[in-house]
């Protein structure tokens, strides 16, 4: 199977910028700019059974893999957001890999927090 006929999703990647603030010390931001044109990918949740368990209630971390041709643009802690999920699905990019070191394609593991239960209805 080739890679781009596993790329089912659409996601678009938010660049951080760290800038120094008035009082001089760094502070990540995210520009409102800062979004990329649609790139094709997987989104895979890897701990989906939570979002069903019985017994939770309130926020939940979900991690996930994001899986997508090779770039060398993505950084920890850049954002991804779903755009073909409603509500979109926005993840922090926790790690940066060039899974099997061959640049074939990029390896995204994130985590997004979510609230479930009767705090979420």
């Amino acid at each position: 199977m080739s890679l781009s006929s596993m790329l089912v999703n659409t996601v678009t990647i938010e660049r951080r910028v760290v800038a120094s603030n008035v009082t001089g010390e760094e502070e990540e931001t995210y520009p409102q700019s800062g979004w990329t044109e649609a790139v094709a990918a997987s989104v895979q949740d890897r701990n989906p059974s939570t979002l069903t368990a019985p017994d939770v209630d309130g926020p939940v971390v979900i991690n996930a893999a994001v899986y997508m041709g090779y770039r060398t643009d993505i950084n920890h802690r850049d954002r991804v957001r779903q755009t073909d999920v409603s509500p979109e699905r926005t993840y922090l990019v926790v790690q940066v890999d060039d899974e099997a070191g061959r640049h074939h394609h990029t390896k995204l593991t994130c985590t997004r927090l979510e609230t479930i239960g009767a705090q979420g209805s």
